[in-house]
This record gives C-alpha cells, structure tokens and sequence, in this order.
C-alpha cells in the first residue's frame, strides 16, 4: 500500500491508537476528540484512546465481478473478477504504448499498463470534471500527444468527448445540434461509433444511421462530411456504406471502414479516399462467414495487411465465439490469425491460450503484438501475429479461478472469505448447446473469494455443471446465501422446477435439501429470494411468490409463516426482495414494488415501515432489492435500479447515500441485488504484563492480511508485527513497551 501522511491515513483506514502514561497517581490522555478508557493495572494508570475512523467494509457481489466498498467514503474498487465489465474498442498510446479503452459498464476510460497488465482508471465516475460519459460509448483513439477520445454514441451524448490523460478532466470537443452537449458547428451526429486520428490529427467518426464518415477538426470540434450518407449529402462516390462501424488510417493518409455491406453476410472492408471521399470495395469476404452470421466491429492496420477481429452470431442473436484475420488488400487473400475450433461453428485452431468468445476491439501494440478486447471474456488480449498464441493480459482481471457470471447473493465464511452464489444463465441459447454454455462456464455455482487476493475457489456445483463439486441436489436458480452457526451454508434456490433451501457443507461441496414441497411441511415455496439466520439457528426466507416472510426449522425443513397477508398486521408486501437480521432480533425486510423497508416483529410478524417515501428524509429508493446491517447498527440498502447503496436510520427511517454513480467513486456495480457487510479491525484495551509487555486483543474477520505498527509521536510509525488472522481474536504483544512509557499502536487491513 502505498504510503499517506496521517491526516489523510486516517480518513481512509480504520484505526486504534493506544497510549500509555506509566505514572503513578496522575495521568496524561495526548489524543483529543478520543474515547477515554481508564483501567488500572498493577498500581498504574493505564489510558487507551480510540480513534474509529473507519466503517465497515461492504462487498457486493454483481455481474462478473465482486465489488468493494468503504462505508465512509462510498469509495469503489474491485475486488474480485473483471476489472472491464463491458471493454468494446481499445486504442494504442503512440508514444507510451499502453492502451487505453472505453468501459459501456463503467461509463469510464481505463489505462493497462502494457508491460503488467495493470489496469487504472483515468477518467469516469469520481475522477476528472466534465460532462460524464453515458453507458454508450464506443470508439477509442488516442492522439499523438496522448489524449484519449472518446466516441459517446447512439442513445447517448452523441459526441466525441476528449479526456486529460493526466486528470481524467473531460472535455466535449464535438456534439451537434441533437446532443445534450453541443459543440463545434457542422452536421450532428447521428448514431456515431467508430473514431480514428489522421495524420494531421484531426479525427474521422463512422456514423452508422448517416452511413458515413464525419471529420472532425481537432481544434474546433467541427464537423464536415467526408465521405457517405447517401440521403443527405452524398459525398464521395462509389458503392454505399452499410452500418460502417469501425476505422483505420494507413500511413498515406487512406482510410479503411468496416462495413457490414448488406445481405445475410456482412464482413467487407471499405477503402476511401481521404481527399475526396470516393469508395471503393477493398475486400468482401461473405462466404467466409457460415450461415449463423457475423460482422466487423473494429480493423486495425498491421504489417502484414489489414487485421479485422469479427465475431460470429447465433441465428438467435448470441455471440459464439471469434477470430481474427489478417487480408491481405493487394490479393484479397485472407489468412486466420487466432482461432480456437469450438467443435460447433468450426473445428479450426490457430494458437494456443484462452479462447475468444466475442472479441470487439483491435489494435496494433508498438512491437507489433495485436491488442484484441473480448466483451464476452471481458478481459484484454495480447495476441502473437505470427503464431496466433493468445495471453490474456495478466491484471486485466482481479484474482483467478472460476469465472463469475451472474453473481447474486453473498454472505462471510468462518474463514473470513466471502461466498458468492453465481446463478449462472438460463438462456435457450446457452442451455441448447452445452458445448458452448460449458465453454463460457455459466453454471449455477457456489464460490468463495478470497479478499486479500481477489482468488476463487469453488465451493458446490451440481452434476448440471462441468465442474461438479459435492453431491446432492442440483441448484437451478440459486439466489440469496446465509452462514450458519456451524459454519454450513443455506442457499434459496427459487427454480421453478423445484423451489428450495439448500444447505451446502464447504468441506465436501455436498448439498442437502433442508426444505422444498418434499422435505418439510407447511406453507410451499415458489420464489424463494433472501434468507438469514437467526440467532437460534431457525431460518428466515422472503418468498417473492408469496410476498411473505417464512420462518424454517433447520432440523426438520417445516415451514411457518411469520409475516405476509395471513399473518401480521401492517401494510402488507407487493413484491419481497432482501432482509437482515436487526440485533434486537427483530428483522428488516426490503419491498422492491413499494420502495419501503419493514421491520417485522419475529414473534408476531406484525410489521411496521421503517423507511419510504413517508418515512424519514433523503433520497428515496429506485428498486431497492439487498439489505444488510451494519456493525453501527444502521442498515444498508442497495438499489438494482441505481447501483447505489443507501445507508437507513432504524430510528427515524432517515436515508443517506453511502454510495451511487456520483458519490465515492470507482468503477460502477451494475444491478446489484445482495450486499453483505465485513467487521472491521478493532484492537482491546490493552493489559501490562508483570514484565512489562503490553499484550492486547486484535479483533479481525478470518483469513485477513493485518499489519499492526507503533509510534510514539503519531507522525512517523514503525512495523510491530505482520500476520493473516487465523481466528476472530488474535493476541498481539509489545515486550519493547517495558522500557516506554508512552505508545500509541493501530491496526489496518493490507492486502
């Protein structure tokens, strides 16, 4: 971790500071705004000064990645999965070399260190000014003194937006009349994709609705019309663009389109002549294409000719799989790069390494190694042009192990580690072809991440699955994930065919039905969504279908019901998402349809609002779905609609943004739907032993990297001991503090 000066440290890090006066009878607290403890020892004085600055860590589990927050600051990272959610165009620094892309997901510009892979985000939500970027961004250049710009498309600004590589500052250079953000003069986009530099550094946007190529000066933002849009202007002549989508500048000055060219077999590659704007056919490739169809996002020149990375589609519509060809524009000969034979749509394989699922974005790197960004893979290829071996860029995504795909709930092992329930997909596409659904590894599985390195392991997959782990029932839509006392899991799986409670043991990964329409008696299960666990052990379930609260008895799987439209007073629910477990026992339910939060009596079932547009002030919720409490005894609530987590007051229902798309941070969580809250470091008052070590609990989740250091003026502070926490309390002692008779100590997390 990188080093902070004190003020600042302590905004960021959670901290106990110790101080010890060793004098008899008087006593000297140096800490102010500081809880003051006093305990005597020995004879002596002992002062303890605690300095909390920091709330709790909050991990969201949405998408292919899971997210981590700072409950204080809102502030954003990943912490497990892929760092580049929705990657579509990546560009080269030309004098750098690193690359840079455009982020739909993130609505963010991201740097990757062409040498580690290492990936920062330069310009998005929370770093740099200006008009923020929509979720549509598309093309990605970088001119030659290093700014990145950026192609805001269709449904979004419709704008070339340049960004400050320095301070991610964002300024729009070029929006017609139609956008938002006007700038410049000249015809507006209309549906701008693809971007290029020319040589004299003015810019070059296909626009796919005009069916042309716009100029942009780069001084000026404005726009005149080089080549197409044959309803309007016309310019240029020769054969008509079609959906012209990605472009290229030759050293000469030519330009190249990707274009789909018309007809059930699109792929042709479309020369123009930069002066005047006249077409001609460079390469037609259709009847390389098989009859499921494909199509040419991004080109790039490459020494060996023109490099395209197309996509293959599904007659449905899903991506496939990919390869990228090198044609050669003299013969129109067209060789294959990189490929891996997918056993459906082709048996061709050229090159060795992660298989392309749906590769975008191409460009060429200083030393010639093609740069390809797979939106489907969601990470950054590095590809060989000679042998076609395929490396993915190494921090392109966070820790390894099984892929998540449609992360839901989330929940703390004994451990420390946080489970993550990955309900996989239940397209037809996916479910029809299980070569190709095992080839994207979207499955219904159960998964632990490690928070100190971003790794995942799997914990129980069913025999539906390529990668079973345990015995016992299959999951088919597992939603909501709970811890239970003896360290098991229970996990509700709303699957039609057979809606239940599964506990699952980590050790095995096998699974037991706890309860479902053939284990338990009571009221069935349709829909179950959230669940927890009670301090008894019992187990509390929010059915969706039933838009009630079930209470299940863990030995025998019977279900009651505690709070719904046959139990309980109060205003009844609409649609029942999230709930946590209230340290007064009582439990905190989330209703999406109402955009309220209930507190519903564990005895009566009786319930009461806490928090909606009635209750309490601040922003109010979009389609609240997860809930958790907080160790401060607040509640947090995260909202699928926003992405935002909204911290509740139990007491007066008041609401206050923890974090959304304009607070804290970081890259965005995209429908999120469970959250589940991390206990942070806390040192105890600490004990003088009779030699004079000072010797003092440290209270950690399981499994976490600590560093725990000392100092006697605060400004400068020296490593005591350095160790992963094996249990919830740890003793730490200092036997140098027999000598001392002053110290402060604090603890923090390191990765």
């Amino acid at each position: 971790m990188r080093s902070m000066n004190p003020p600042l440290l302590a905004q960021k890090l959670r901290f106990f500071f110790v101080e010890l006066r060793v004098k008899r009878g008087t006593s000297k607290a140096g800490l102010p705004l500081s809880t003051q403890i006093r305990k005597p020892v020995f004879g002596f004085s002992l002062y303890c000064l605690a300095a909390l600055l920091q709330a709790d860590i909050v991990y969201v589990a949405a998408g292919g990645r899971v997210s981590q927050i700072n409950s204080q600051t809102g502030q954003r990272s990943v912490a497990s999965g892929w760092i580049l959610p929705a990657s579509a165009f990546v560009a080269i620094d030309p004098v750098a070399g690193d690359f840079y892309t455009a982020d739909q997901a993130d609505r963010a510009v991201y740097r990757v260190n062409r040498t580690n892979g290492i990936v920062s985000l330069v310009s998005g939500i929370g770093v740099g000014t200006g008009q923020a970027f929509s979720d549509r961004v598309f093309g990605i250049a970088v001119e030659t003194n290093g700014s990145p710009v950026v192609v805001d498309g269709i449904d979004g600004r419709l704008a070339v937006i340049r960004v400050s590589p320095q301070t991610g500052n964002r300024t729009v250079l070029s929006a017609g009349a139609n956008s938002s953000v006007p700038a410049g003069s000249g015809l507006s986009f209309q549906s701008p994709f693809g971007i290029a530099v020319e040589n004299s550094g003015n810019l070059l946007v296909t626009d796919i609705s005009r069916n042309a190529v716009i100029r942009v000066d780069r001084v000026s933002g404005n726009r005149s019309l080089l080549s197409g849009d044959p309803f309007e202007d016309n310019a240029g002549s020769g054969p008509d663009m079609n959906s012209p989508k990605g472009i290229a500048v030759r050293t000469d000055g030519a330009i190249f389109i990707s274009d789909s060219g018309g007809g059930p077999y699109p792929g042709r590659v479309v020369q123009i002549n930069p002066t005047n704007g006249n077409r001609r056919i460079a390469f037609s490739q259709s009847n390389r294409f098989n009859t499921w169809g494909g199509d040419i996002s991004s080109i790039s020149l490459a020494t060996n000719g023109l490099v395209v990375a197309p996509f293959q589609l599904t007659a449905n519509g899903f991506p496939a799989g990919g390869k990228v060809w090198g044609i050669n524009l003299l013969t129109s000969n067209v060789t294959t790069i990189s490929t891996t034979g997918d056993g459906f749509f082709s048996n061709e394989s050229v090159g060795t390494g992660q298989s392309f699922f749906n590769p975008v974005g191409i460009a060429v790197d200083l030393n010639g190694r093609l740069i390809i960004s797979d939106v489907l893979v969601r990470s950054i290829f590095s590809v060989d042009p000679t042998t076609g071996n395929r490396d993915v860029l190494p921090n392109s995504r966070m820790g390894d192990g099984p892929d998540l795909y449609s992360a839901k709930g989330v929940a703390l092992g004994t451990n420390g580690f946080v489970v993550v329930v990955d309900d996989g997909d239940s397209t037809a596409f996916f479910g029809s072809f299980p070569d190709i659904g095992a080839y994207v590894n979207r499955w219904p599985l159960l998964l632990e991440m490690n928070p100190n390195t971003g790794g995942r392991s799997l914990l129980s997959a069913g025999s539906n699955t390529g990668v079973q782990r345990g015995t016992g029932s299959n999951f088919d839509s597992p939603q909501g994930v709970a811890r239970e006392n003896a360290g098991t899991f229970v996990v509700a799986d709303s699957g039609s065919r057979n809606p239940k409670v599964v506990r699952v043991d980590p050790a095995t990964g096998n699974r037991t039905i706890l309860s479902s329409s053939s284990v338990g008696t009571g009221t069935k299960l349709i829909s179950p969504y959230a669940i927890v666990v009670e301090n008894s052990g019992s187990i509390i379930v929010t059915d969706s279908g039933l838009n009630a609260v079930l209470r299940i008895t863990p030995d025998t799987g019977n279900r009651s019901v505690l709070s719904g439209s046959s139990q309980g007073t109060g205003t009844t629910f609409l649609s029942l998402k999230g709930a946590a477990l209230l340290d007064d026992g009582s439990i905190a339910v989330v209703d999406s349809s109402r955009s309220t939060v209930f507190r519903v009596d564990p005895d009566s079932g009786n319930r009461t609002i806490i928090s909606d547009a009635s209750h309490g002030t601040g922003p109010g919720f979009g389609a609240p779905r997860g809930a958790v409490a907080e160790t401060s005894g607040k509640l947090l609530v995260i909202d699928s609609s926003s992405g935002s987590v909204i911290r509740v007051d139990l007491v007066t229902g008041n609401r206050t943004v923890v974090t959304d798309s304009d607070t804290g941070g970081g890259p965005r969580i995209l429908s999120p739907e469970f959250l589940v809250v991390a206990p942070p470091l806390k040192l105890t008052a600490p004990n003088r032993l009779r030699d004079g070590t000072i010797q003092f609990n440290l209270l950690s989740p399981v499994g976490r990297n600590c560093l725990v250091e000392w100092s006697t003026n605060l400004p400068a502070w020296n490593l005591l001991t350095r160790f992963a926490t094996t249990s919830a309390t740890n003793i730490v002692t200092d036997a140098a503090a027999a000598s001392q008779n002053s110290k402060f100590y604090r603890a923090r997390i390191i990765p």
